[in-house]
């Protein structure tokens, strides 16, 4: 570092006090790490023979940060746009319908096999469905002469349990018959066209268990195109069908034109 220019100022105040100030500019060499020019302000008090105060004031330039890799630059850049892609290709895919053509190969763990709940041979008593109020006994029923399935005496509030079928809890479709009215007035089975999926269908057997299911459809059919295979064919798991008159009554014939039917799996 040398000198560039320097200014003295001298003053004396009696005969043993002299104050000197030294102004000086120097020029710094030059620094990898720094850059502009330094000023220093030197200020010499000399007190008496023995006594001097030096004073030093120094302005230095900015650190000069080292340049960026271009290389660093670069991938900041690319960064930033595969970013700004990213979002817009987001924004459209957003925008596009929900319905896309499905995958055309595909991979998924295959599940376990569920074993069915099912419960041992029970002759059943009672039924009960809480949310219509429906709350009969049971008693067994056969078959009649064409082929149809019996049902209970037409004026006692009883419900008939398909003694050749499944008992309730059972793997197989349990079938259980009854009366929505009669000459005189309602019957066990009035509302139960009102039964909806989800609700509970309590069946007590003799073995002191109750077989608790769930329904999960309710149908109307006409009795001249009845499917039978549907209702009582094989299931894989323990069901009930739960059987009543539908539909108009027809004067002429004295039968009501459809069948209502329950369908319900065991849960417990």
């Amino acid at each position: 570092m040398s000198t560039w220019r320097a200014k003295h100022y001298s003053a004396t105040f009696g005969r043993r006090h002299r104050v000197n100030l030294t102004v000086r500019r120097f020029r710094l060499a030059k620094k990898p790490k720094r850059q502009g020019r330094a000023r220093q302000l030197t200020v010499n008090l000399r007190l008496g023979r023995i006594r001097q105060l030096q004073l030093e004031f120094r302005r230095i330039g900015r650190v000069k940060r080292p340049k960026a890799n271009w290389r660093y630059r670069f991938a900041a850049v690319a960064l930033i746009l595969a970013g700004c892609c990213g979002l817009t290709l987001n924004v459209v895919a957003l925008s596009k319908p929900k319905s896309l053509e499905p995958a055309k190969t595909f991979t998924t763990s295959q599940a376990k096999p569920v074993v069915p709940v099912t419960l041992p041979k029970s002759i059943p008593t009672h039924i009960s469905i809480a949310s219509q109020g429906i709350d009969t006994d049971l008693t067994p029923v056969g078959l009649n002469p064409d082929g149809s399935i019996e049902l209970p005496p037409v004026l006692d509030w009883v419900a008939g349990w398909y003694k050749y079928g499944p008992t309730p809890g059972e793997l197989g479709p349990a079938v259980i018959v009854g009366h929505v009215d009669s000459y005189e007035n309602i019957s066990v089975f009035w509302n139960l066209r009102y039964v909806k999926p989800g609700d509970s269908i309590e069946v007590t057997r003799t073995d002191g268990r109750a077989a608790h299911f769930k329904v999960t459809q309710l149908s109307q059919y006409d009795q001249h195109d009845f499917p039978t295979d549907t209702v009582y064919g094989n299931t894989s798991d323990a069901e009930l069908r739960v059987i009543t008159c539908g539909g108009t009554f027809d004067t002429g014939t004295g039968h009501y034109t459809e069948n209502t039917v329950v369908y319900a799996t065991l849960v417990s």
